[in-house]
């Protein structure tokens, strides 16, 4: 037995206390551990006759780069170092500079198995060969799904009971996170994010598309193993109060998606494209799919979860329920809503063209247009747009109406309604307020509405944003 595996799981079994971290300004390295969500070519150079190039794109199992690729490129990571270098070579050389370490294979669990290899075996190679994770470096950990496959096509064996088999991977994983942050015979990792599991209920290879229909199983193993996840992260958390923590929402992302495909750029959120489009088409996602193939998202999913990790390790007060998004100017946004439909576009200010340009400010993010669909029998909108860094006292919420830009503060327009924007008192994020069919709507249907807005001021050198809190802000300054 290796030294990694002597660790012991201590477990606090009292009340705890959830603590909320900022996460560093910027991280100079991005180590990652996990299944074919995250190779980005492990298995491709470790057992290349299994790896079908023709399906999928660049040593990943999709049609083009993977979450952490696009979120190593926000955090200005360019350097990749592929852990089967090391299982080959047996020595220790990533490039200079920046580095994303990726330690994830293919068909991983989260156990100790050898080929491909385990989480625990992941880790454990980095422990046995005594490496630190570098200083200034984000971790994240993303597995799960390939220890319940088989459970969701046979499940018959084991009487509907998710019990052994989630208990066990969540077992895998907290004894996964005790390696990495053991500051002695571990990793001394400092900054951890672990993310929970999408739907597999959701995806092709169990909603039906493929004939067999196991929805049911897929769910209900995914939700089960979160939600132990969840309580076991957070007794792991309080009793390791030094380590920045947070756990992320693939769950709820994959829910919204399926629900709204559109609100995300897709229009197939149940096919697989690899199937449907890509003899023709290649690696193109010509008809804006969710799915690659029965289990892995495109590359374009790809890039809304990395925008979603990457909200999220910025983020201080936003609960689940917030969605984040890229704005015109590459900076990220995060977006809740009362409604559950929720349409947005960022645009360039000059693509828009206002009926009455008076008063047209300058936009720091871009314009926001959002289209939301009511839900019943509801009459008014309410959002809450969550900003990359605090707003300055010059800078407003201005709004497009027939009579031009409007600065949309709720105590400037005194609505009866109380339509309009207000700022938080840290002015890291405002929330609107619009009325059906009221002024201030743009579409004159009952059920929608439609607002283009924006952060903006007529300040031509004015600094719209304060960097005077931002360490401590709801989000960092962008890195663009």
């Amino acid at each position: 037995m290796s030294k990694w595996q002597k660790i012991g799981v201590t477990i606090i079994l009292s009340c705890f206390i959830l603590v909320h971290y900022s996460f560093a300004l910027t991280y100079e390295n991005l180590v990652t551990f996990g299944d074919s969500l995250t190779d980005s070519g492990n298995n491709k150079l470790a057992k290349p006759e299994y790896y079908n190039s023709e399906n999928y794109s660049g040593g990943a199992y999709s049609n083009g780069k993977i979450w952490a690729d696009y979120l190593a490129a926000k955090l200005g990571i360019n350097n990749t170092y592929l852990m089967a270098n090391y299982v080959f070579s047996g020595s220790w050389q990533p490039p200079e500079g920046k580095v994303w370490y990726n330690n994830a294979f293919g068909g991983a669990e989260t156990g100790t198995e050898l080929i491909p290899p385990g989480l625990l075996t992941q880790v454990g190679a980095w422990a046995d060969a005594g490496i630190k994770i570098p200083d200034n470096s984000l971790c994240i950990v993303w597995i799960g799904g390939n220890n319940f496959l088989s459970w969701i096509t046979d499940h018959s064996l084991n009487q509907d009971d998710t019990s052994e088999v989630t208990d066990n991977a969540v077992a895998d994983i907290i004894h996964a996170l005790t390696i990495i942050t053991d500051t002695e015979i571990g990793l001394a990792a400092t900054d951890v994010l672990v993310m929970n599991l999408p739907n597999l209920g959701k995806t092709p290879a169990n909603n039906g598309y493929f004939g067999n229909e196991d929805t049911e199983y897929g769910t209900l193993v995914s939700s089960t193993f979160n939600r132990k996840l969840e309580d076991a992260f957070n007794v792991f958390q309080a009793s390791h109060p030094s380590v920045k923590m947070f756990l992320a929402d693939a769950y709820l992302f994959l829910e919204k998606a399926v629900e709204n495909p559109q609100e995300f750029g897709f229009n197939n959120a149940a096919g697989a494209a690899l199937f449907e489009t890509k003899p023709e088409h290649g690696f193109n996602n010509v008809g804006k799919y969710l799915f690659w193939d029965g289990v892995h998202p495109t590359t374009e999913a790809h890039e809304a979860i990395a925008n979603q990790i990457y909200g999220r390790i910025l983020v201080e007060d936003a609960n689940n329920d917030v969605i984040f998004y890229e704005s015109h100017f590459n900076d990220t946004i995060g977006l809740e809503s009362n409604a559950q439909n929720l349409a947005f576009v960022s645009m360039s200010p000059d693509s828009y063209t206002c009926s009455n340009e008076t008063n047209k400010p300058t936009f720091v993010y871009g314009l926001f247009d959002f289209t939301i669909t009511l839900d019943n029998n509801d009459t008014y909108a309410e959002f809450t747009v969550y900003l990359p860094s605090a707003a300055s006292s010059d800078a407003k919420w201005y709004k497009a109406t027939s009579q031009g830009w409007i600065d949309f503060d709720q105590k400037e327009i005194n609505d009866p309604n109380n339509d309009g924007a207000v700022f938080s008192a840290d002015r890291k994020k405002v929330t609107i307020h619009i009325t059906d069919n009221g002024p201030f709507d743009d579409d004159d249907t009952i059920g929608i509405i439609k607002d283009p807005s924006g952060l903006g001021s007529h300040e031509s050198d004015a600094d719209l944003t304060s960097d005077s809190d931002s360490s401590s802000g709801c989000f960092i300054q962008t890195l663009y």
